[in-house]
């Protein structure tokens, strides 16, 4: 039920709502993003990163979003109508791209996907020091920005992570890629049309590749779905161009 409530969601780009009224004049709009924080423009202006709220006199106004990485894609500018002594909230939905839309065969999503940052500018789940401790210092090292994560579930127990790192560049992405603080010696191969890492820890399995600015993880608790992360991670991969 919830991979089918996110994917309703995921169908508006941009959703209006009047929320209320306040004193005659100018109307007030708020406008936020999700899943992640964006720059906006009004008119033609940059009026800052969501969530921002703005006075505006009466009329029509257009509002847009500026791109935020190659892992999302930009919601369409919206005309929105400001009448004096109302307020307006404007949401702009931006999709990921490399997420597949699809879990995993006999998989089900756990949750939405969560968003970590750094210590220093948390996104909407916080930052990556609440997801793995320690374990980010080697990770920002190479140029960390930010962590997609997403769990799938499977009847019996299985489970399967994938965990997006974003390093800003291709070659921080390869740099955590040759790290062997994060992938050490002794791993296998997999064809995922990227260079790839496998690793087996009875009963894990799980792999890295890396892409373009990102460093990919794929893993399931339960080793005899092993070609169901493989499969999983060439279906990430093509997705990141």
């Amino acid at each position: 039920m919830k991979h089918t409530v996110l994917s309703l969601v995921m169908l508006f780009s941009v959703t209006v709502l009047v929320i209320d009224s306040i004193g005659a004049g100018k109307g007030t709009l708020t406008v936020a993003t999700y899943p992640i924080p964006a720059m906006v423009n009004a008119d033609g202006k940059n009026i800052g990163k969501s969530p921002v709220t703005i006075t505006l006199g009466e009329g029509e106004h257009t509002i847009s979003f500026c791109d935020y990485s190659s892992q999302y894609t930009t919601p369409p500018s919206r005309v929105v109508k400001i009448k004096a002594g109302e307020k307006v909230q404007l949401i702009g939905m931006y999709e990921n791209r490399f997420v597949p839309k699809d879990p995993p065969q006999n998989f089900q999503p756990a949750d939405s996907l969560f968003i970590y940052g750094l210590k220093d500018r948390p996104h909407k789940d916080g930052a990556i020091f609440d997801y793995i401790d320690g374990g980010a210092i080697v990770y920002i090292r190479h140029g960390l920005l930010e962590t997609t994560h997403v769990v799938y579930n499977r009847q019996g127990g299985a489970t399967l992570t994938l965990d997006i790192y974003d390093m800003g560049t291709s070659g921080g992405s390869k740099a955590g890629f040759d790290d062997e603080e994060i992938c050490p010696d002794g791993f296998g191969k997999c064809d995922i049309k990227a260079p790839c890492k496998t690793y087996h820890y009875e009963p894990d399995y799980f792999l890295y590749f890396h892409k373009a600015n990102y460093l990919v993880y794929v893993s399931t608790n339960n080793d005899s779905l092993k070609t169901s992360v493989d499969s999983f991670a060439l279906r990430v991969s093509r997705n990141i161009q």
